[in-house]
């Protein structure tokens, strides 16, 4: 709104018409908008109209010589005395109606001089000093807009408005005093519908009786597992990663964006489209949270704790398995920024991920749950499978490079990234690697490599119907060897699809 005295007056009346501009110009004193009016001099209406009704007297000039009222005077006649008598009677009667006009107006002016000034129209006036009052005045007066009003049971307490901590540091809003939350703000920073934001909103103020008022770890534990949250685990990690303030408390900002990500909305499918769900997934999976240093790291045990949160021991223990082959080749820990690489690179893994994380608020029980399992069963059961058979994720697709290589520096390059790999691995992992890095070196100086891998394949194959010929059974050696078998199957393929 202009301050200026043309933009403070009421230009329309009732009816329409532009009523004459009575408000005097705004004076703002002490940063509040005060109404003054200066002292005008008026015309008076009964004046006016008195002064209109007056004729001017004649006088007649009676000194001149040749004054026709003298002459007239001196002259006496029978029909002058009549004419006079008559004029007489009739200059009475026309003063006498002059009066009664005269007092009919003088009676006029005397209710008009009594009667109020008209008000202006389109603005409310204060009752007691009747001055016009503005919008202006409403948000700089009433308690509703100011600190003023304080009470927790006000229903208006959760108008809401969001703003960031840059803006509330520029306009001089501490913390404490943000006590507004913008639903549609909200919505679309976290791509949830309105409705929902403001039935999350309904529910935290439910608990924590204003929407200003920021939750410790037992509110927020309580709210959880209103939404079926249920691993105490899971829940001490969320508030680690919702508290983006550090602040040991959470704000109703910091719930629903946090929340969007593990809630299966109408719209949670675009969700890890958006840049801070890689933030988020990586804070996750890292279950029991970094130093702080900067060295945040995910390990395949802290994947696993997660799996185990998640689905039974055995099943988490296979997915764990084959997920995490994708996102280290060497089987160790990886930091945030691979993981979210991986993530990036992978839009399939990213959904898994993303699924694994909206189960977490889904009841063991329902129907929501089952569909996701399945889905993760269905996902995740090719990684699974080559997982059991000892083939090695992250060696297969060294070995689709290989097979593009024809300089025999960049071969002699894979191979020894291979080797950094089969020397980190242990266990079952370590034969399987060691099996590739032999592979590779052949590999590397045959110049038909297909030819060899089919040869290595057959020589396999006999091996193992040797084994199984042999009166006692080897269980390890057959097993190492129906490794190997998959392997060079792998590798086959990798060669096969190169050379179509």
């Amino acid at each position: 709104m202009s301050n200026s005295p043309a933009a403070t007056r009421s230009k329309i009346g009732k009816e329409g018409r532009e009523s004459p501009s009575l408000l005097p110009p705004f004076k703002p004193k002490n940063l509040k908008l005060k109404l003054t009016r200066e002292k005008e001099d008026f015309i008076n209406a009964a004046s006016v109209l008195e002064n209109i009704n007056k004729e001017p007297k004649e006088e007649l000039c009676e000194t001149g010589p040749l004054s026709p009222a003298r002459l007239m005077g001196n002259t006496t006649s029978l029909s002058k005395t009549e004419a006079s008598t008559d004029d007489a009677a009739a200059d009475k009667a026309a003063k006498a109606a002059k009066a009664r006009a005269l007092a009919s107006d003088r009676r006029k002016q005397a209710m008009i001089a009594k009667a109020p000034l008209p008000k202006q129209f389109g603005l409310p006036t204060n009752p007691i000093t009747g001055a016009p009052l503005t919008t202006t005045h409403f948000i700089e007066e009433s308690p509703l807009f100011n600190d003023e009003c304080r009470d927790e049971r006000n229903p208006m307490r959760t108008t809401l408005g969001i703003t960031t901590a840059g803006n509330r540091a520029m306009a001089g809003i501490q913390g404490s005093e943000e006590n507004e939350v913008d639903t549609k703000a909200l919505a679309e920073i976290t791509g949830m519908i309105e409705s929902q934001v403001s039935g999350l909103l309904a529910q935290y103020v439910q608990d924590m009786k204003r929407s200003n008022r920021s939750m410790n770890f037992s509110q927020f534990k309580r709210f959880l597992k209103k939404h079926n949250f249920s691993d105490i685990t899971i829940i001490k990690r969320l508030f680690e990663i919702f508290d983006v303030r550090k602040s040991s408390e959470i704000s109703f900002a910091e719930l629903c964006v946090g929340l969007c990500f593990f809630l299966q909305h109408k719209r949670w499918n675009s969700c890890r489209e958006d840049p801070l769900f890689l933030d988020y997934s990586s804070r996750f999976f890292d279950i029991s949270g970094g130093d702080g240093g900067g060295n945040e790291q995910i390990s395949k045990f802290k994947f696993y704790q997660l799996m185990n949160c998640t689905f039974n021991k055995d099943f988490a223990t296979e997915v764990t398995d084959g997920i995490w082959e994708i996102f280290s080749g060497t089987g160790g820990a990886v930091s945030y920024e691979e993981f979210q690489a991986i993530l990036i690179e992978d839009e399939a893994i990213r959904e898994v991920l993303h699924v694994m994380m909206v189960m977490q608020s889904q009841d063991r029980e329902g129907d929501e749950y089952a569909k996701n399992f399945e889905f993760i069963n269905r996902a995740t059961r090719e990684l699974r499978e080559l997982k059991a058979q000892g083939r090695i994720w992250y060696l297969d697709r060294l070995a689709e490079q290989l097979s593009l290589m024809e300089s025999m520096e960049d071969k002699e390059d894979v191979v020894q990234h291979a080797e950094e790999i089969a020397h980190s691995r242990k266990g079952r992992d370590s034969v399987a690697a060691q099996f590739y890095l032999k592979t590779f070196k052949h590999l590397v100086n045959e110049r038909d490599g297909l030819s060899y891998i089919r040869n290595e394949k057959d020589q396999v194959q006999k091996a193992i119907e040797k084994i199984d010929s042999c009166d006692e059974l080897d269980i390890d050696s057959r097993l190492r060897y129906e490794m190997g078998s998959a392997i060079l199957v792998g590798i086959h393929d990798a060669y096969q699809a190169n050379r179509l």
